[in-house]
């Protein structure tokens, strides 16, 4: 009854909608191309679908989402990063990248090393005076040995059938309930399942990706630095860190210490704070949601994990205050 209910609810929905699935190869596909080669095939299209809706973005000559002019140019802004950079969900005219008239440089379900292989490739056609580095603090686990598989795990060879039930569970909508309220779940990957790790001081299992993303930060620094480049760093809440600091909303079975927020942040924040990206060329959307606590929900899509064309805006008009706080002075050197 619990599943049934689910299904006709709609709770957590898994699949495209039958009018969009012929959109599922293509943006399978893009998502292939673009690991393999660092960039999406020059001048195609990338269907994304979120909300009920799909965004379609055309790639120019360099192989991404650019000015959307289909042609790679010269511009002093550039934004590089994840999906949050590209604007997963929204089409490409309307993310915050297009908003500040920046190149945009995302490239989504990839994380920090190859963020910096993406800044080292495009910064000598672009030749930005600054660029915004959209940082994704869950992407510490994506950097993590064993990636994003729960806790628990059920060796399939020690017991086939146990193993089996429990693959054949997974595929139902009541196993994401009980993993999303309680934390409990064994042999699935889950964005949800490990992420608080990163707010337990108490935990050490994400040791791998914060060496990850120093590395990464070394390597996009020294480039930065070799082409006169000022790096911005923008922080991207989850749901789950926001949830966390402003409703304490936590699993039901989690037991081990207190956790904090913006633990991971504010380690992130040192490591670029040491390798010369200074905390007034930091800027957290933290700031922005606990300005307008009761709006954050509207920035986000409801069934996806990314900023809807609201977020966008209000994110965009963020970073312009910011910027515009701290601004890059003609022949200014990098620090």
């Amino acid at each position: 009854m619990c599943e049934g209910t689910l299904r006709l609810m709609d709770v957590f929905p898994d699949t495209w909608p039958a009018q969009f699935q012929k959109y599922q190869k293509a943006r399978s596909d893009a998502h292939i191309y673009a690991h393999n080669h660092g960039y999406y095939e020059p001048h195609s299209i990338t269907p994304i679908y979120a909300d009920g809706a799909m965004a379609f973005g055309m790639i120019d000559d360099l192989g991404y989402i650019g000015v959307g002019t289909g042609n790679s140019a010269q511009n002093d802004l550039l934004v590089f990063g994840d999906s949050f950079a590209y604007g997963y969900g929204v089409n490409s005219s309307k993310t915050f990248a297009a908003r500040l008239h920046a190149y945009n440089a995302g490239v989504w379900g990839e994380a920090f090393p190859f963020h910096s292989t993406v800044f080292q490739r495009v910064v000598s056609v672009v030749k930005p005076k600054r660029a915004i580095w959209v940082l994704y603090p869950p992407h510490l686990i994506s950097c993590t040995p064993g990636g994003w598989n729960t806790r628990k795990t059920i060796n399939p060879t020690k017991y086939p059938i146990y193993a089996f039930l429990v693959e054949q569970f997974n595929k139902t909508k009541c196993s994401t309930l009980i993993l999303k309220a309680t934390g409990w779940g064994y042999n699935r990957e889950d964005y949800y399942s490990l992420e608080w790790s990163l707010y337990d001081g108490s935990d050490d299992r994400i040791e791998a990706g914060y060496s990850s993303f120093e590395n990464a930060v070394t390597a996009v620094q020294t480039t930065a630095k070799e082409r006169g480049v000022q790096i911005v760093a923008l922080f991207v809440p989850s749901k789950t860190q926001i949830a966390l600091e402003l409703s304490n909303a936590r699993p039901l079975l989690y037991r081990r210490g207190p956790l904090d927020a913006n633990l991971a942040t504010n380690r992130m924040e040192s490591i670029l704070e040491k390798h010369g990206i200074s905390r007034d060329c930091q800027i957290n959307l933290m700031e922005l949601i606990r300005q307008t606590p009761e709006k954050w929900e509207s920035y986000y899509f409801k069934t996806d994990a990314h900023f809807n064309e609201t977020g966008s805006a209000a994110i965009a008009e963020f970073i312009a205050m910011r910027l515009k706080g701290n601004p890059l002075r003609d022949g200014e050197k990098v620090r």
